[in-house]
């Protein structure tokens, strides 16, 4: 992912922390759970620092395993202007990228 230029991402609890820690930090994953079929920051093992908009700058992704990705209500996601520039697949996973943080549209995250 770092060669694709993603640096600030979500996805589910195990998938996140495993890919901060391969990557040596230099692609920060912070932990999603899906809610409602939105994703949602999961706040029991964090920091809600790590959900404002502010935290992040530029584009961010959502990296889910195609049941996750079936999860999600697409068309709510947009009516909070959240729509995915581009999707990307890695091995078993679908890479949602945004133009900007997902924290600044999502209710519930800010």
């Amino acid at each position: 992912m770092k060669s694709g230029s993603l640096r600030y991402g979500y996805a589910s609890y195990w998938n996140a922390g495993i890919l901060s820690v391969l990557s040596d930090e230099k692609v920060l994953v912070r932990q999603i759970v899906i809610d409602g079929g939105l994703p949602m920051p999961m706040l029991w093992w964090a920091s809600n620092r790590w959900y404002r908009p502010e935290a992040w700058q530029g584009e961010t992704f959502l990296l889910l395993t195609t049941q996750e990705a079936n999860e999600i209500k697409w068309d709510l996601l947009e009516r909070h202007h959240a729509k995915p520039i581009r999707e990307l697949n890695f091995e078993s996973f679908r890479i949602f990228v945004f133009a900007q943080n997902i924290a600044k549209d999502l209710p519930g995250w800010h």
